[in-house]
């Protein structure tokens, strides 16, 4: 299993602390190296983007994805622990929509039954499930995307073909596929803004 890491550029409301961050290298990406931590972020960061004039990004619109896309291990209230601290409340679901900013929660993680971690390879692409869709299904390893072509079409600009190479130094060789239907971009939260802004020369705005 490979991971890469690095130190951040300097951060002006960090005190120009640099960072050590860590990216997978490997199938499930950085699910496979991570805290497990799960979260949606905040609601009204959903909202914020539909007012911008993407209705279908709204939190009420991308809620029925978040639930079907995850199986929720209840935690059942106990008598021996405690319910606040320092004088903030309890916050039961971090995930609410009406959670406070501030309080006391426990996070959900992305676990089993057994407590075993889980990455987005297990959890979306099982071995069952790579089987049953094998005629369907191409699985590329050692390579790195580099560049979308979109269509001419300004009004409507669509992804029409997606090229990429190998990760390693081997060859100079590219490699494309046609897009029939949509391009989802799923390379974390670093990995998918770089993707865009560095490869895909989506205009960068403000820092």
């Amino acid at each position: 299993m490979g991971a890469i890491s690095w130190y951040s550029e300097p951060m002006k409301h960090c005190d120009d602390r640099r960072d050590l961050l860590f990216q997978g290298e490997v199938l499930g990406g950085s699910s496979r190296i991570n805290g497990m931590v799960f979260t949606r972020g905040s609601a009204a960061d959903y909202d914020a983007w539909s007012s911008m004039g993407h209705p279908e990004w709204g939190f009420d619109e991308v809620l029925p994805y978040f639930v079907k896309a995850e199986t929720s291990i209840g935690r059942p209230k106990s008598n021996y622990r405690g319910d606040s601290a320092m004088g903030f409340g309890p916050i039961e679901d971090t995930n609410s929509p009406d959670a406070f900013s501030d309080g006391i929660a426990t996070h959900d993680l992305t676990v089993d039954k057994n407590k075993q971690r889980v990455s987005t390879l297990e959890a979306y692409l099982p071995r069952a499930t790579v089987l049953e869709r094998e005629k369907n299904l191409t699985i590329c390893t050692g390579v790195i995307a580099t560049h979308i072509e979109f269509s001419d079409d300004r009004t409507q600009r669509c992804a029409q073909r997606v090229k990429f190479q190998y990760a390693q130094s081997v060859s100079e060789k590219t490699f494309s596929v046609t897009v029939n239907k949509e391009v989802i971009i799923s390379s974390g939260a670093v990995g998918s803004p770089q993707v865009l802004m560095l490869r895909f020369g989506v205009p960068f705005f403000s820092d």
